[in-house]
C-alpha cells in the first residue's frame, strides 16, 4: 500500500513488494506535491470530477440520504458507550522541508459529555443539559532535525447528526507555537487564528451555518462515520490542515475520486479495506479503513509522491485516563 524502500519492522501493513495502495498504480499524478506541513506556496487547486460544489451540511444530508433508513448512527454504535477509548497508534512518513521524515501519529477517539453552551466537557448530573460528542485527538511528533515538531487537533462533534460542534489545534516547535479555534454557534460557527509566522498574527471570522467546510484536520472523522454511504464524485467545501506553523482559512472544493474495496493485511490477518481518495488543492489524500462496524484507519498517504503515509500499528480499547503509571507507556509499543 504504501512506498517503504523496505519492510519496516513492527508495522502491520503490507509493505515492500506486496502492493497494496491507497492511490491505484493506472491513475495519473494529480499534481505538484504540496509540502506536507509549512510550504507556503499553495499549488493550483484540481478541476473537481463533477462541477457542483456542496457545503458540508448538504454532503453530510447527501451521504445519510444514501444509508438504510433503520442504521444506527456511527456515532452511536454501542462500542462508545462502554467507557473506554479507541487508541490507534500509527507510524510513517512525513515530508517536512523537502524531506521525508520518521514520524509518528497517535489517534484517540472517545465518547464525551459537554456542556451545550461553553462546549467543555462537563460531568452528567440529573437535569443538567448535555450534548454527547465524540472527540478524536490527533497528537503527530515529527523530529526535524535539531527540533520536533509537535502538533495536535481535537475534533468534536454530534453523535446523532456528525456536525462539527468544536475544532482545536496546536502547532509547537522551537521556532514558537500556532493555534486554531473553531465553535459551532447558533448562527454558523466563529473561526480564531494565531500563527507566529509571516506577520499573519491572528485571524477571527464568523463562518454562516451554509458555508461550514470540512475541516482536513477532522477528515478522517467526516469519513468514517459516512463510509458506507460515500460515493465517488461528492465534491464539498475543505480548509487545509491547521496542524502546520503557517494556519489560514482558505476554502476550496474536495472530490472524492475513488471508494472501492481492496484485500490488505492485518498484523497476520488478510482483512477487507474500504479505500477513498481525495483530491483537493492540487493533491490527493488516500485513505483505507477496516471494512466493519467500527472502520477503523488501517493507513494513509498524504501526498503522490509517497513521503507523506501513516500505517496502524495496533489499536486498544482501553481508559487511557488512567493510565499514567511509570511503565504504562509499554502498551503502545
Amino acid at each position: 500500500m504504501f512506498p517503504f524502500g523496505a519492510a519496516v519492522p513492527g508495522l502491520l501493513l503490507a509493505v515492500g513488494g506486496l502492493a497494496v495502495a491507497c492511490f491505484p498504480a493506472a491513475e495519473p499524478s494529480a499534481g505538484p506535491v504540496a509540502e506536507a506541513t509549512d510550504d507556503p506556496a499553495v499549488p493550483a487547486a484540481v478541476p473537481p470530477a463533477v462541477p457542483t460544489t456542496v457545503s458540508s451540511a448538504a454532503a453530510s444530508a447527501a451521504a445519510s440520504a444514501a444509508a438504510p433508513d433503520d442504521d444506527t448512527p456511527w456515532g452511536r454504535l454501542p462500542r462508545w458507550d462502554e467507557g473506554l477509548a479507541e487508541v490507534s497508534v500509527y507510524d510513517g512518513n512525513l515530508r517536512v522541508y523537502d524531506e521525508g521524515r520518521p514520524s509518528t501519529l497517535e489517534i484517540v477517539t472517545v465518547r464525551e459529555h459537554f456542556d451545550p453552551e461553553r462546549l467543555v466537557k462537563t460531568a452528567p448530573a440529573p437535569g443538567k443539559p448535555v450534548l454527547d460528542v465524540l472527540k478524536m485527538n490527533i497528537h503527530r511528533e515529527t523530529r526535524t532535525g535539531i527540533y520536533e515538531y509537535d502538533q495536535m487537533a481535537s475534533v468534536f462533534v454530534d453523535r446523532d447528526s456528525g456536525e462539527l460542534v468544536k475544532l482545536s489545534v496546536v502547532h509547537n516547535e522551537w521556532c514558537g507555537n500556532s493555534s486554531v479555534l473553531y465553535r459551532r454557534d447558533a448562527d454558523g460557527g466563529h473561526l480564531l487564528v494565531n500563527s507566529y509566522m509571516d506577520d499573519t498574527g491572528v485571524e477571527e471570522r464568523d463562518i454562516p451555518a451554509d458555508e461550514v467546510p470540512v475541516f482536513e484536520d477532522g477528515l478522517m472523522l467526516w469519513l468514517r462515520a459516512r463510509l458506507p454511504a460515500l460515493e465517488a464524485g461528492l465534491t464539498f467545501d475543505m480548509v487545509p490542515s491547521f496542524m502546520t506553523g503557517r494556519p489560514a482559512y482558505t476554502v476550496s472544493p474536495a472530490t472524492i475520486t475513488l471508494v472501492d474495496e481492496i484485500e490488505t493485511t492485518l498484523g497476520d490477518r488478510t482483512v477487507v479495506a474500504r479505500r477513498v481518495v481525495v483530491e483537493h488543492a492540487g493533491r490527493r489524500r488516500g485513505y483505507l479503513f477496516q471494512q466493519d462496524g467500527l472502520r477503523v484507519l488501517i493507513g494513509m498517504e498524504l501526498d503522490d509522491a509517497g513521503s507523506s503515509f501513516y500505517k496502524l500499528r495496533k489499536t486498544l480499547w482501553l481508559d487511557y485516563w488512567k493510565r499514567n503509571r511509570p511503565g504504562d507507556e509499554a502498551l503502545l509499543r
